[in-house]
């Protein structure tokens, strides 16, 4: 159950469950390069210290680095959450949502601000990167994605982080 066949001519690919063990059995950690390191420290450079510059600055920065959609819930104010989004278009470049049956549904989610607050809310967990693939997610739209969330701590707000992108992702 690691692999599939999607039709007769094709090659294997893996399987939800294949990703899985994969990700929680095979992958290696690695941290980030020296390139890596350098564009991110400039692109914090000259950057105005209020919450909101630095949360689309850092979509930005993780949309660039790893080609996928990302998203954040913003600190609350008046007890209203925000969440941003930043890299929607990079899912178009990718080969499994050239179809416009799986891309709408993705991008019909995207555009949900409470959709993403549930999935930030409910993937954040202090200290841990919670990964989701395809049919892990609970939630329609993405159901043949991947979704990879991380808290973070403002004051004494927490929160998530996180990129979609195809279940065949850069873990």
């Amino acid at each position: 159950g690691f692999i599939k066949q999607p039709f007769t001519s094709a090659g294997r690919i893996p399987t939800d469950k294949g990703y899985r063990y994969y990700v929680d059995r095979l992958m290696k950690k690695r941290g980030l390069t020296l390139r890596e390191q350098a564009f991110i420290n400039s692109n914090y450079r000259n950057i105005e210290h209020e919450m909101e510059s630095i949360l689309h600055r850092t979509l930005n920065i993780l949309s660039f680095l790893s080609n996928y959609a990302t998203f954040v819930a913003a600190p609350k104010i008046h007890k209203e959450e925000r969440v941003y989004s930043y890299g929607i278009t990079n899912i178009l470049k990718l080969p499994e949502f050239r179809e416009t049956d799986h891309l709408r549904p993705v991008l019909k989610l995207l555009e949900q601000e409470d959709i993403l607050a549930s999935i930030l809310s409910e993937y954040s967990h202090v200290g841990e990167t919670i990964i989701k693939i395809g049919s892990e997610n609970k939630y329609r739209g993405i159901k043949e994605c991947s979704v990879i969330v991380s808290s973070y701590q403002f004051e004494e707000y927490i929160a998530g982080i996180g990129v979609i992108g195809p279940t065949r992702m850069f873990y």
